[in-house]
């Protein structure tokens, strides 16, 4: 008599599915979400975060540049691409204009009299 309920747990444990469904299903849906997020990633602008489009130029609201245009089809550019995928036009990098600082030689002390 001391056996047999043990036996029944030992069988459940050996036979029991790894996963139910309800779980399989909230994974699949958690998944699905966060690739929804990342797609959406850079829908705003790094500025004011207004929403912009992917093929964006400037943001509408604040007017930042977002992307390069091509100069052969004015196609929108991604910053790191070398040629344009659209027309095989290459792509001259954009400068970057930094600031210059006026450089002036180091004040002189007054002594202490």
């Amino acid at each position: 008599g001391l056996v047999i309920p043990y036996i029944g747990a030992l069988v459940y444990m050996l036979f029991r599915p790894p996963e139910y469904l309800e779980d399989v299903r909230e994974r699949e849906l958690e998944i699905k979400a966060m690739e929804e997020r990342l797609s959406r990633r850079d829908l705003y602008c790094p500025v004011c975060r207004a929403e912009v489009s992917n093929e964006f130029l400037v943001c509408p609201v604040c007017t930042t540049k977002l992307k390069q245009a091509c100069v052969n089809c004015k196609a929108p550019l991604e910053a790191l691409w070398q040629v344009c995928p659209y027309c095989e036009t290459p792509v001259e990098p954009s400068a970057v204009d930094f600031p210059t600082f006026e450089v002036r030689p180091p004040r002189r002390r007054r002594r202490a009299e």
